[in-house]
């Protein structure tokens, strides 16, 4: 890859400086996270089709679904310490509520209708949790974006 190519992959900002795919991934990925306000559709119905304690999963989906967008856009538009720890802390959060509904899915699943789902679920769970370990270590890699 030419040097020339190398630098049309990345995108400038307002202070000069480029911005790393790797954040473009984590604004993005951060950014889809809004899908997790889906479970306000599971709230009222707890315990006739679950059993209570999923109240904990569910409250933080609809969190960080409903501050996804909120995250994403700080990640994109701002720089600076208090950006980049709450990118961290938000991804902490949503990879605390994954593994917090693996265990739940584990103890007692739903009894919702999710049709023939079987164990898609846990593969669901599996794969938010890469997707938030990833974005941390890609805010933590290009660190210097936001701290320079």
């Amino acid at each position: 890859m030419s040097q020339e190519t190398a630098s049309n992959i990345e995108t400038p900002t307002e202070r000069g400086a480029t911005r790393p795919i790797g954040l473009w991934v984590v604004i993005v990925l951060s950014a889809l996270m809004v899908f997790r306000t889906v479970a306000l559709r599971g709230i009222p119905n707890l315990g006739e089709t679950g059993p209570e304690f999923w109240i904990v999963a569910f409250t933080g989906d609809v969190f960080v679904g409903i501050t996804a967008l909120i995250v994403a856009g700080l990640l994109w538009r701002v720089r600076g310490l208090a950006v980049w720890t709450i990118g961290i802390v938000w991804h902490v959060i949503g990879l605390q509520d994954f593994t917090v509904a693996w265990q739940l899915f584990s103890i007692e699943p739903p009894r919702f209708d999710m049709g023939n789902m079987g164990n898609a679920p846990l593969v669901i769970f599996a794969v938010g949790i890469v997707v938030h370990l990833l974005c941390i270590y890609l805010l933590a890699r290009y660190r210097r974006y936001y701290l320079a």
